[in-house]
């Protein structure tokens, strides 16, 4: 039976110790999380030290196997959180914008490219200052901006 999980949130690559009774020491138990097996380093009949593979951040059901009693009775869940590690900006020029790459762990395949996302949809808004016909040193109308309309995200290659 396992009666605890600490901690129940953190990132990938880090131990987690299920807490119970019962487990065997035969053999070494099999700690599941989200269909994802923790690498044991530890295990008494009391307590199992394991690193949480990696997986996307969202919440997954915890699991507890061993040899000789089956599945533990386990309601417990994980918590794997996202975990950036580094932020990286670059202005675009006159366009406005800037795109920022994000690199860490636990973020959806959807926009992963080589452990990393690129966020590319920013919303910018161009506003009119007021009624300024000239530019403010004479001479030519100014043109009047437009909202600039915001663009759909896309995967990075």
């Amino acid at each position: 039976t396992v009666t605890s999980v600490t901690p129940a949130t953190g990132v990938a690559n880090t131990n987690i110790t299920p807490i119970g009774t019962g487990f065997t020491t035969d053999s070494e138990p099999v700690v599941m999380i989200g269909g994802l097996a923790c690498d044991v380093s530890v295990f008494t009949s009391t307590r199992i030290i394991c690193e949480v593979a990696a997986n996307y951040a969202g919440v997954y059901n915890l699991s507890v196997y061993d040899a000789v009693n089956g599945r533990a009775a386990c309601p417990f869940s994980y918590d794997l959180i996202l975990n950036i590690t580094n932020a990286i900006t670059v202005s675009t020029g006159f366009g406005g914008g800037i795109y920022l790459t994000l690199a860490g762990a636990g973020f959806s395949p959807l926009f992963v490219t080589d452990d990393a996302v690129n966020v590319t949809a920013v919303t910018t808004v161009v506003t009119n200052p007021g009624a300024c016909p000239t530019n403010p040193s004479g001479g030519i109308p100014a043109p009047t901006p437009t909202p600039v309309p915001t663009p759909t995200p896309t995967a990075s290659a």
